[in-house]
């Protein structure tokens, strides 16, 4: 029987992110734009995927010079376990309604608001979240 160890409240803000080249050729990011809730930002996405050659003009500072609005950042990471000398890479399953199937992913999702300075810390709260340690006999690991 499945029995849940902790529940979150789906709270996600996020604001859009500028990303641009500078003169130095180092990527600056500067926050803008008002806060917006999980729902704005997946209608960001809804709006199609992004041109990539506009995009890298884009960073670049070769069209306008002001760089690209991001709305919807997030981070993966690749997470691996090492037993019995051998390496493991963890993996997280989706089911994806859209297309009926189910895929093994990245431990992966979107930073919120309060981790955009620091997007360690949303890895870190992501592994937290979708990855559940159990021993061989099925009790979690670590509680």
């Amino acid at each position: 029987m499945t029995k849940i160890l902790a529940y979150k409240t789906p709270g996600l803000i996020n604001r859009r992110v500028a990303i641009r080249k500078n003169a130095q050729g180092i990527y600056e990011a500067q926050i803008v734009g008002p806060e917006m809730d999980f729902n704005t930002m997946a209608g960001y996405r809804k709006q199609g995927p992004t041109d990539s050659e506009k995009l890298q003009l884009a960073l670049n500072g070769k069209e306008n010079g002001e760089g690209y609005t991001f709305a919807n950042l997030g981070v993966s990471t690749v997470l691996t376990l090492q037993h019995d000398n051998e390496e493991y890479a963890v993996a997280v399953r989706r089911d994806r309604e859209d297309l009926k199937d189910s895929v093994a992913m990245l431990v992966s999702g979107y930073t919120d608001l309060r981790h955009l300075p620091n997007p360690q810390k949303a890895i870190f709260e992501e592994i937290s979240e979708e990855v559940l340690p159990v021993t061989s006999g099925g009790r979690v690991s670590g509680l």
